[in-house]
């Protein structure tokens, strides 16, 4: 028995153990199943949410849509009910008028009493079967205004948000997040939705107005109804018990008035309570069955119709916004190789700009060298030829000068010899002349004046 428990020990430490084991594979396989799930971005989250919210958006309208169509309906109905009644009520009032003048059903005029009684129940009939319609189109209408403002009010808690993530989103489109069709066609499905929505909110506050004026306009017409009905009833009430003899007879017509009666007091006691609210107490339930087909029915016709046309209006908004940002792309790129074609061109014709005005000064530079190089030949030879000149300028002075002086000289040595002549001669006659003493120096200074002469 000790082995055995000490076995069953073993073997229940053993099952405890691969428990275990099972339990923390099986959370690390969840961990890691979880740690391998792509984490959206607050932008797929938000991109989520507007899918959801236009789809319940596009509901809201297409309920608002088919309702405003049936609301317009019913208020018409309510407004030509309303208007038969005078006529229905003057129509009443002769045979109304014709009981009060019957006092006994008379012996030979049974027959006609009779029928002027009954002539009086089927007027006060006709006046609630109006009424009743007229109530009952008050009613519908008041209940159909409700359903048609609850999308007015869904949408108005909706729009703000919307309208904020709409402009969001659309902020985010080729900058947070790529830019694909899908999204664009959801911000254009949010801004379309967006649209209509808030002129179908408009037109229901606008036909708000219309019907309150229609439902409330309706209380001078129910209140004459009231009366007519109030007098019907005053006047059957009076020959309800003139059967007398002809108990028997009028039976049938006692029942009628008395059902008549009960309906005119419950319709007259509604009509009073109708007139201290209008336009109509709110009606939460469907007042008949009638309405609430017809406003399933408005539901699932024109306003789908109009809802699923907005799919290919979508569709081809976001078709030709890709056509016009090609289209763009297309002219911006023309206009980006156009420009720098021009850039180019201009930098080329800089370029050949500069090369001429280079060449041109190169010749002008060329040119002006030649020039300097000509002036300065023409200048060395004008200096040449103004000292060739200037020296043979000198040279003929020089040679003048030197003619005169081999002139004086020869002047001077003839005069030296006809001196010495002359004192030979004197010598010879032992005399002296005083002229001939002074001839050397006379001599010297008409040297000097033709020297000064010459270098003047």
């Amino acid at each position: 028995m000790t082995m055995m428990s000490i076995q069953l020990r073993r073997v229940v430490y053993l099952l405890v153990l691969l428990q275990c084991f099972v339990c923390v594979s099986y959370a690390e396989g969840k961990e890691g199943v979880d740690s391998r799930e792509p984490k959206r971005s607050e932008e797929e989250r938000l991109e989520e949410r507007l899918t959801r919210v236009v789809d319940r958006v596009y509901v809201t309208f297409v309920r608002g849509s088919g309702c405003l169509s049936l609301w317009k309906e019913v208020v018409g109905e309510f407004n030509n009910s309303v208007g038969g009644l005078p006529a229905i009520a003057g129509k009443s009032s002769e045979p109304v008028k014709t009981l009060a003048g019957i006092e006994s059903l008379g012996g030979e005029t049974v027959e006609k009493t009779t029928s002027e009684i009954k002539g009086g129940i089927s007027a006060l009939e006709d006046i609630v079967d109006a009424v009743e319609k007229t109530i009952t189109l008050g009613k519908e209408t008041r209940w159909v205004a409700i359903n048609c403002l609850s999308s007015r009010g869904e949408w108005d808690g909706e729009k703000v948000q919307f309208a904020s993530n709409i402009d969001y989103f659309a902020g985010l489109l080729g900058k947070g997040i790529e830019e694909t069709v899908e999204r664009m066609r959801l911000v254009r499905n949010c801004s379309k939705i967006q649209e209509e929505m808030s002129y179908l909110a408009g037109n229901l506050t606008a036909h708000e107005a219309t019907s309150n004026f229609v439902l409330r306009g309706s209380d001078k017409a129910l209140e004459a109804a009231k009366v007519a009905m109030e007098t019907a009833i005053t006047n059957l009430k009076k020959v309800k018990d003139l059967g007398g003899d002809h108990e028997g007879k009028y039976k049938d017509i006692k029942l009628q008035i008395e059902d008549v009666i009960k309906k005119g007091d419950a319709k007259v006691t509604e009509l009073k309570s109708i007139l201290k609210k209008l336009p109509f107490a709110k009606q939460q339930q469907k007042p008949t069955q009638g309405i609430g087909e017809r406003l399933d029915k408005a539901w699932g016709g024109e306003a789908r119709q109009k809802a699923d046309e907005m799919v290919p209006k979508v569709n081809k908004m976001v078709e030709e916004e890709l056509a016009k940002r090609e289209e763009a792309k297309r002219l911006e790129k023309e206009e980006q190789e156009r420009k720098a074609r021009e850039t180019q061109e201009q930098i080329e014709r800089e370029q050949a700009q500069r090369a001429a005005e280079a060449e041109e000064q190169r010749k002008r530079e060329e040119q002006a060298q030649k020039d300097a190089e000509v002036r300065e030949q023409e200048n060395n030879e004008q200096a040449r030829r103004a000292r060739e000149a200037r020296e043979q300028k000198e040279n003929e002075q020089a040679q003048k000068v030197r003619g005169a002086q081999d002139k004086l000289v020869e002047e001077g040595r003839a005069k030296e010899k006809a001196r010495e002549m002359a004192e030979m001669t004197k010598k010879k006659d032992g005399s002296l002349s005083p002229a001939l003493v002074h001839n050397p120096l006379l001599l010297m200074l008409l040297l000097c004046v033709l020297g000064c002469i010459l270098v003047c």
